[in-house]
């Protein structure tokens, strides 16, 4: 996770939508023990916003994500299932992406 005012001038502020997808700021200590405020996902992890970002394809929401966690969720994309991510509202995707209000919330693939 990127460090919340460290040296790339869009984690300044976690909020700013050039910050996307690491929008919740957290107090974390890293890998190498380094305790700070870094800037998180929202309403996923690492391994389900690799899945979206890879396109993986999927056939149930089990698929997506950490095994165990609601970070992932399977969705229709043209002829192909693939891995979608969860959203509040559209902070929570790219800024040409709406978050599609279904049961659940997932951004617009």
């Amino acid at each position: 996770l990127p460090r919340k005012g460290g040296a790339d001038a869009a984690f300044s502020d976690c909020s700013n939508s050039i910050a996307w997808p690491f929008s919740q700021e957290t107090t974390a200590t890293s890998l190498g023990g380094d305790t700070g405020t870094y800037c998180g996902f929202e309403k996923t992890t690492c391994l389900g916003f690799g899945d979206y970002n890879a396109a993986k394809t999927c056939s149930q929401d089990t698929d997506c994500g950490a095994t165990g966690l609601d970070d992932g969720l399977c969705r229709t994309k043209g002829q192909t299932m693939v891995c979608a991510l969860p959203c509040g509202n559209a902070d929570d995707c790219e800024s040409t992406k709406s978050c599609l209000a279904l049961n659940p919330k997932y951004c617009q693939l």
